[in-house]
């Protein structure tokens, strides 16, 4: 006799399983009653399959709706537990899992919204939602680490302290603390936990680059400059007066401007590339101004208000310089230098255009040379107490009656010219005195007889009359037996004491054979027999240190001016060094090469 098995569904129709039968309708088999073969295998396997949830690779056959099926394929995507709907298996809403970003929506991978994905290697889960998945967290993958995470650290107290890190690619950038503290353990670039928020001191990307917040501060205590960090106060304002105890340095040729107009600048010429002062203000001055005592001076004044075309007008102690003048002084003016004036106008004229020396009123005091390139006028008397040079016409003018106007300090003390400095040629209608000494003369007052009284000497007398004209030839010759006579001198007196005369040539004319004498010391003439037979260059061995001859030097290693002695330099060679901006070389040193006390070498330079 058969029985039904009734669905929960009781629309559906029930199972019958006939008497003696086995019924496999569904996936599990049911057996009829009076079934006459072994059956306990049978329930054993329905109560399996159960357990397993029919656990296959393949979908169990004859399925009923609403029953459970664990696909066991290896691909995670379309494996796990379904159930069936009548029609097809569905995946129940569980979290999938798989290696990379979740797989598109497809018939063959059938997801229902709300279905969850996690990637195993990013580590990131997402939800599918309108057949499109959405990343819940977290943002970057596990690899990456970009991120914000809750983070608890331990003071040097050992207390924990709770923190937001934020993590970029696995490196701490920041650090989001209610207190400041000191890590207990070392954290890369966080010396110091702040109260707030704290930027990573690592430099990440390169060692010129640091950690910045970037944008506009509102208020900032410090700024860092060239990895200093420097108190606001430190800095100047636009709104407001500020006072630095520091320089200021403005590295660009405009400068520094200042004014309302910014008319007033402080820079650098771009032609001649040097400092300028500049105000662009038409017809304005620059003004130099001192305080003492309280009181304040205008010391000098630039105006640029001149008369004279493309030149300003200054004033030293005046405030209105005079607008004719290029310099305007009020007070006294010293200078320990000279004074040049490249005018070309008389004293008498004063223009502009052309400057000129003029004192319409005072005097003047020089108390050196005055030199005077024209014509010198002095009315009154001129006392000089120094030298004077006059490279044009001195014109001394007659006053009233035998008034004398060049007059010696006191009588017969004064000279007119030197016996190193004498006049060429005197023109006078009378000249009254002695004369010393003349080489020629027109007139003589009384005749004179010349004689030379000399053994060494010899000159036949001569007689010069009071003829209006007169020449005079002085004929003196030298006796032989003045040179012959005279004894041979030693070696050191002929280098530092002896007069040589030499008879030469007096010219280079072939057919004029006449004598002249040249006189040489002793010194000069070794040294112009050295230059003919030692090159610059040589080296010789010298006794005494203190009397080494001219043109030679000790060789000592010092070091000589390469321009002096370029002669020298061009035969010996040797590196070049500079000394205070002069270029220079060395000389051998050989003082511990000498073969015996008492010797030095000494090298002979040209240069004497």
């Amino acid at each position: 006799m058969s029985y039904n098995i009734r669905h929960s569904d009781p629309g559906k129709p029930s199972i019958v399983v006939d008497d003696g039968d086995l019924n496999q309708e569904t996936s599990l088999t049911f057996i009829g009653k009076n079934y006459n073969q072994s059956y306990s295998s049978i329930i054993g396997e329905n109560f399996l399959h159960l357990l397993e949830n029919f656990a296959s690779t393949t979908p169990p056959t004859t399925p009923t709706e609403g029953q459970l099926w664990y696909n066991s394929v290896e691909n995670n995507l379309d494996g796990g537990l379904k159930v069936f709907d009548g029609t097809n298996w569905i995946p129940l809403g569980v979290i999938k899992k798989g290696r990379g970003n979740p797989p598109p929506i497809s018939p063959s991978l059938p997801f229902k919204n709300g279905d969850l994905y996690v990637d195993t290697v990013s580590q990131q889960l997402h939800i599918l939602g309108d057949n499109a998945w959405t990343l819940i967290g977290p943002p970057s993958k596990a690899v990456d680490r970009t991120t914000a995470e809750v983070e608890t650290i331990y003071d040097l107290g050992n207390e924990p302290r709770l923190v937001l890190t934020l993590f970029v690619k696995q490196k701490r950038v920041a650090i989001i603390s209610d207190r400041e503290f000191v890590p207990k353990t070392g954290i890369d670039g966080f010396t110091t936990i702040r109260q707030g928020i704290t930027l990573s001191t690592t430099k990440f990307q390169t060692a010129s680059k640091i950690n910045k917040f970037w944008g506009t501060s509102e208020k900032a205590e410090a700024l860092i400059v060239n990895d200093t960090t420097v108190n606001a106060i430190n800095f100047l304002r636009a709104d407001a007066i500020s006072t630095t105890s520091e320089g200021i340095n403005v590295r660009n040729n405009n400068g520094l401007s200042i004014g309302t107009d910014l008319s007033f600048s402080i820079g650098i010429d771009a032609n001649t590339n040097g400092p300028l002062i500049y105000n662009n203000k038409s017809g304005s001055n620059i003004i130099f101004r001192l305080k003492n005592n309280d009181q304040i001076k205008n010391v000098m004044v630039i105006d640029s208000r001149s008369n004279i075309p493309q030149r300003g007008c200054i004033g030293i102690n005046n405030v209105a310089p005079d607008q004719t003048t290029s310099l305007d002084v009020v007070g006294n003016i010293k200078t320990n230098g000279s004074l040049i004036i490249t005018g070309s106008n008389d004293s008498n004229v004063i223009s502009p255009e052309i400057p000129a020396l003029s004192i319409p009123n005072g005097g003047a005091k020089i108390a050196y040379s005055l030199s005077v390139g024209s014509n010198l006028s002095v009315t009154g008397t001129s006392t000089l107490n120094n030298n004077v040079t006059i490279k044009g016409q001195l014109t001394l003018e007659k006053t009233t009656g035998d008034l004398a106007v060049i007059l010696p300090s006191s009588n017969n003390i004064n000279n007119i010219g030197s016996p190193s400095f004498k006049f060429n040629t005197i023109y006078a209608t009378n000249i009254e005195g002695n004369a010393i000494s003349a080489n020629s003369a027109t007139r003589l007052t009384n005749g004179i007889s010349l004689a030379m009284n000399s053994n060494d000497i010899q000159m036949s007398p001569v007689t010069i009359g009071t003829a209006e004209t007169l020449s005079v030839t002085l004929a003196p010759n030298l006796n032989p037996q003045y040179v012959y006579e005279k004894p041979f001198p030693t070696a050191k007196a002929l280098l530092n004491s002896d007069l040589i005369l030499i008879s030469r040539k007096a010219n280079n004319d072939p057919d004029d054979n006449s004598q002249t004498l040249v006189k040489l010391t002793g010194a000069q003439l070794l040294t112009s027999f050295t230059k003919s037979i030692i090159q610059p260059g040589s080296v010789i061995l010298w006794p005494n240190v203190s009397s080494i001859p001219p043109g030679y030097l000790l060789c000592d290693g010092r070091a000589l001016p390469k321009q002096e002695y370029q002669d020298f330099y061009n035969i010996i060679g040797g590196t070049t060094f500079s000394d205070g901006g002069i270029l220079k070389f060395i000389i051998p040193d050989l003082r511990n090469n000498v073969p015996a006390v008492g010797m030095n070498y000494i090298i002979y330079t040209g240069k004497t």
